[in-house]
C-alpha cells in the first residue's frame, strides 16, 4: 500500500540545506531524492544529486543556513516551502518530523540522545521532488522547511487565535504555504479544539492549503472500540468544516482553500505517500504566484520601454551618416 504509479514510494528528503551550487548559480545541480521505504519502522529519506564524474553525493546537512528563495529567474534556482506542524500534545507532531528527517523516532539509541539534538528534531530542512505521476515537471531544487509549533491547549477562541497567531509567526514571520495539523482522534477532547481552529482557518482565511494528519492508525487497531465515538465526533467536525469551506469557495474566483484529511501512522510511516502527494498544491500555488509576479514584471517592463521609445526620436539618415 502506498505505492506511487512508477512503483516506489514516496520521497520527501533527508536534513539538507541549500548549498553554494543549488543557489541559482551555473554549477547547480538538480537533487535527486531516493524512493522511500515504508515498509520498515524507519523511513530513509536521503537525497543526492548526481556529480560531473557520474557519480553521486550527500547534500551536506545545516539547518541554520539563510532559508529565501534566491535568483527565481534562473533553471535551477532554489525554491524554499515553509510548513509548520501544528497540533495538541502527545498528537505525533515530532514524531513526524523526525520521519521526514530520515530518522527513526521509536529507536532506542534515541533515548540516549544530547537534548541540543533533540532540539533540533523540531525542524527539518528538507529536499522534496514532484510526485512520479505529476504532469508539470520543473527543474527547480524546491526545499521544505518544516518546523514544529507550539502545542495547543486552547479552550476557548480567543486562546484559539492567540496560539494560531504564535505557530504562524514561529518561522520569524515568513510567510507560511502549508500546515500540517497532527490530531489524535481518540481523545475526546479534541473534537472542540478541532472545531475552535477550523472556524479561524476558514473564516479568516488563515492559510490556503491544510493536511490534518488522523494519526495513531497503528493503535487503533489493538485498542478497544470504546474509542470510536471520539473518531466519530472528530471526523464529523471536519466533515462540517469542509462543507462550510466548500460554500466559500464557491464565492472565490481565485485562490480557494484546501483542506486534505488522511489517516496516518509514524510507527510504520502510513500515510506519508499522502502527505508527499498533498505538498504538490501549496508548491504548484507557491509557483503560480511567482508566475504572476514575473508577468507583472514582464508587462512594467514593455510599458516602460514603449514609453521610452515613443518618447526618444530615431536617428536620422544624415546624423548617422556623419557619424560614421
Amino acid at each position: 500500500h502506498g505505492r506511487t504509479r512508477g512503483g516506489t514510494y514516496p520521497q520527501i528528503g533527508n536534513g539538507s540545506t541549500p548549498t553554494g551550487s543549488s543557489r541559482g548559480t551555473p554549477r547547480a545541480r538538480v537533487a535527486r531524492v531516493e524512493s522511500v521505504d515504508c515498509r520498515g519502522l524507519q523511513t530513509s529519506l536521503h537525497s543526492t544529486s548526481s556529480n560531473s564524474s557520474g557519480g553521486t553525493r550527500r547534500i551536506p546537512q545545516s539547518p541554520s543556513s539563510r532559508l529565501s528563495v534566491s535568483n527565481s529567474e534562473g533553471d535551477n534556482a532554489t525554491t524554499i516551502l515553509r510548513a509548520v506542524v501544528v497540533g495538541e500534545r502527545r498528537s505525533g507532531k515530532t514524531c513526524l518530523i523526525q520521519r521526514l528527517r530520515g530518522d527513526d523516532p521509536f529507536a532506542k539509541h534515541r533515548a540516549s540522545e544530547s537534548p541540543r539534538r533533540r532540539k533540533r528534531g523540531t525542524m527539518a530542512l528538507i529536499p522534496w521532488a514532484l510526485p512520479n505521476d505529476s504532469c508539470c515537471p520543473t527543474a527547480t531544487v524546491v526545499q521544505l522547511y518544516v518546523s514544529e509549533g507550539i502545542s495547543f491547549n486552547y479552550r476557548t477562541e480567543d486562546d484559539c487565535k492567540e496560539q494560531w497567531r504564535a505557530n504562524l509567526q514561529s518561522q520569524r514571520e515568513k510567510d507560511i504555504d502549508f500546515i500540517i495539523w497532527m490530531v489524535d482522534p481518540r481523545n475526546s477532547e479534541t473534537a472542540q479544539a478541532l472545531k475552535h481552529g477550523l472556524d479561524l482557518i476558514i473564516e479568516e482565511s488563515v492559510v490556503q492549503n491544510l493536511c490534518i494528519l488522523l494519526n495513531f492508525r497503528d493503535a487503533q487497531l489493538s485498542e478497544r472500540t470504546d474509542q470510536e465515538s471520539s473518531f466519530h465526533c472528530i471526523r464529523r467536525e471536519i466533515d462540517c468544516a469542509i462543507d462550510k469551506l466548500a460554500k466559500k469557495n464557491e464565492e472565490m474566483t481565485e485562490h480557494p482553500q484546501t483542506i486534505m484529511v488522511y489517516e496516518s501512522s509514524m510507527k510504520n510511516c502510513f500515510g506519508l505517500q499522502n502527505l508527499h502527494s498533498f505538498i504538490t498544491l501549496p508548491y504548484l500555488a507557491f509557483l503560480e504566484k511567482d508566475l504572476r509576479r514575473r508577468a507583472d514584471d514582464a508587462s512594467k517592463r514593455r510599458l516602460e520601454r514603449r514609453s521610452s521609445l515613443l518618447n526618444s526620436p530615431p536617428v536620422s539618415y544624415n546624423e548617422y551618416v556623419g557619424n560614421v
